[in-house]
């Protein structure tokens, strides 16, 4: 099979680590077992070549010969050619067996090459990452507009103004996500997280100290919230549940059930697997 372009590329086994398994780290990489003999394999070339070649080098195509590549065909279980199977860092996540048309094959790439909106919320969070908050909010305002991607752009924005202090403003992005979003969970503990961030930076003493006074005071409950914010951010998550914990315990209506929201945004963060997430769970039924 001839190849069209530099998005198309004949491999072998000793070529297949680089060529397909590294090189998918980098573009999705749709790999086309054949045979010369194969006439579906013949009808289906040039159309994964044409529909490939169209991307602009979005995702790139190679090509093995399953007679010369034996091992390979069996290493993927190759049954049936033509059989593509497409490759994102270094793993298949898409196949077909057969010949397809060009609407078929345009609808398989489309699964596997992002849109340009999730490339979007990709290099905002790098944006983000690297402290670049501008350019995040340039990436961002785009998709505001666009309804599938809207609050998947509030969520990021809302972290983005948070790290700048715009606390306010963070909350407003968080409030325009509906309830009914699948996202809703994550803005949820994202603005309990933002609401620790806030109440710490409230707090004028150091944490030993503010340790130290909270003894004295034990009903401050916005100082017990202040403190169980700079726990988190010292690292401290058990001491840190403890004082939300003992939030929930002597007031669930301050700061509209801050301590439970505390805890349940933690839990986010360490995961389901967490020993610690499932032991203070169980203790926080207790006062619900």
């Amino acid at each position: 099979m001839s190849t069209h372009s530099k998005m198309v590329k004949d491999v072998d086994t000793a070529q297949f680590e680089s060529a397909v398994i590294e090189r998918s780290r980098q573009v999705p990489v749709l790999v086309d077992f054949w045979a010369a003999w194969c006439g579906p394999c013949r009808t289906l070339g040039p159309v994964l070549e044409a529909a490939v070649a169209e991307r602009g080098g979005e995702v790139e195509l190679v090509k093995v010969d399953v007679d010369a590549n034996q091992e390979l065909a069996g290493r993927y279980q190759v049954r049936g050619i033509p059989a593509v199977k497409a490759f994102v860092d270094g793993k298949v996540v898409d196949e077909f067996v057969g010949a397809q048309d060009r609407r078929a094959v345009d609808i398989f790439i489309s699964r596997v090459v992002p849109p340009p909106e999730a490339k979007a919320l990709a290099k905002a969070t790098a944006a983000i990452d690297g402290q670049r908050y501008d350019e995040a909010e340039a990436l961002l305002a785009p998709l505001l507009e666009n309804a599938f991607f809207h609050d998947q752009a509030q969520l990021l924005r809302a972290r983005a103004l948070a790290e700048r202090g715009d606390v306010a403003g963070a909350r407003a992005c968080l409030a325009s996500i509906d309830s009914g979003s699948s996202h809703a969970t994550e803005a949820t503990a994202m603005g309990a997280r933002i609401e620790l961030t806030a109440a710490a930076a409230a707090v004028e003493d150091d944490l030993e100290a503010a340790l130290a006074r909270l003894e004295g005071t034990p009903d401050d409950h916005a100082l017990r919230h202040g403190v169980a914010g700079m726990l988190l951010a010292a690292g401290r998550i058990e001491d840190a549940l403890e004082h939300l914990l003992e939030l929930v315990q002597r007031d669930r209506k301050y700061g509209d059930d801050a301590g439970r929201r505390g805890m349940l945004a933690i839990f986010d963060a360490e995961g389901p697997q967490s020993d610690l997430a499932r032991d203070y769970r169980r203790r926080l039924q207790i006062y619900l």
